[in-house]
């Protein structure tokens, strides 16, 4: 009978034991259905760790998780159809092996995608959620201000009711948020290098946009016994390893032409010409929404230095030429090689993540701009060549 007694205790303080070394999650929230799954997630819903149905607004995880990990509390409006964002209910949450609590009206919960978090939506965990929510209310008022003015320049640009003038000056403005948003990514990472929110930091960070040195000046910000790490070099790894970067040389690529010739990139820029090297799809609807303005622009700027590269994904040759053929460009035609549509030679070496997607070339071979469409453009080649 003591022997009994003594396993049961011996168990109990284990459980306890393992109860005080990992995490306890529990969420209260006011107007869910009854008997809604909740599920414990990766940010981007590719990973399910934990799931439970919701009992009186009530559910509870546990756990135990190795280091901080942020973690996502997904529900899903439909579960027959969980691709539309406005139907994914995601409240991020860092995971620390310590009690974390959420209060919030179903309502209220923010779907993924959305700028901004409710103040009615209340998260407590430990030191690092709490450095991580701090962070990330700064981020999404500076995101917030992107997404309100670049919605004002798609108005303005796309349905044609803004000046060339009033154009400019949002693609100005917008430039300007994006730095600031960078700057506050960049002092967050300066002041808390060894932060486990760096990791997420860095992942959301454009730091191709501003060119290999602004990379290397945030390596320097870990400490060398960071560096060694393997979390510190999967972060330096994230930073220097971009496939391009603002001001490096065209990628020196082969691609297929109209006569299935295979010519390398580098033969088709004109030097001490500007080209633009434009990656679209024949199935792409915005890419050849795209084609009429820029014939015009080409029409434009042509005689005084601009050339355009287009860049075709397509993995059939004949829906590339036909869709040539229907749009009558009258520029240079490539089609990238390699494997299927996204996992292409041109677009690993540009390291393209859509279509459109434009580069723009100074004379000399350097890659300028990124990212180079719409009001961009534009206003780019307004500056270097209009005279």
């Amino acid at each position: 009978m003591r022997i009994f007694v003594l396993i049961i205790c011996l168990l109990t303080a284990l459980a306890g034991q393992a109860q005080t070394n990992g995490f306890v999650l529990k969420g209260k929230i006011s107007g869910v259905k009854e008997g809604q799954w909740v599920y414990l997630t990766d940010m981007d819903q590719q990973v399910v760790y934990d799931s439970i149905v919701i009992k009186n607004g009530i559910f509870e995880f546990q756990g135990i998780v190795k280091l901080p990990e942020l973690r996502c509390l997904t529900i899903y409006k439909n579960l027959q159809n969980q691709e539309a964002w406005n139907g994914i209910i995601a409240l991020p949450i860092f995971v620390e092996n310590t009690l974390v609590t959420v209060e919030a009206p179903y309502e209220k919960m923010p779907t993924k995608g959305d700028s901004q978090l409710s103040t009615e939506v209340k998260v407590k965990g430990g030191p690092i959620h709490e450095q991580y929510a701090l962070y990330m209310k700064g981020y999404l008022e500076l995101y917030q201000q992107y997404c309100d003015l670049y919605s004002r320049y798609g108005t303005a640009y796309y349905y044609h009711k803004g000046t060339e003038e009033e154009i400019f000056r949002m693609v100005k403005e917008i430039d300007k948020i994006r730095e600031n948003i960078f700057r506050y990514q960049a002092d967050f990472i300066h002041r808390y290098p060894q932060s486990p929110v760096v990791r997420y930091v860095v992942e959301n960070m454009a730091v191709e946009r501003y060119g290999r040195k602004e990379a290397e000046r945030l390596v320097s910000y870990f400490p060398e016994e960071m560096r060694d790490t393997e979390e510190g070099q999967a972060l330096e790894k994230n930073l220097l390893n971009k496939p391009l970067y603002l001001n490096d040389p065209l990628p020196d690529v082969r691609m297929l032409d109209l006569e299935g010739q295979l010519v390398p990139l580098v033969d088709l820029v004109e030097k001490g010409r500007y080209t633009l090297v434009e990656f679209w799809a024949s199935w792409c609807g915005p890419c050849r929404s795209d084609i009429p303005h820029l014939k015009e622009t080409y029409e434009k700027y042509h005689p005084q230095g601009f050339d355009i590269i287009s860049v075709s994904i397509d993995d059939s040759s004949e829906s590339w030429k036909k869709a040539v053929k229907e749009e009558k460009m009258l520029w240079k035609q490539l089609r990238d090689t390699g494997g299927k549509q996204f996992d292409k030679n041109g677009i690993r070496a540009f390291g393209v993540m859509g279509v459109p997607s434009g580069f723009l070339i100074d004379p000399s071979g350097k890659v300028i701009q990124l990212k180079s469409r719409g009001g961009w453009l534009d206003m780019k080649l307004f500056e270097l060549l209009n005279k």
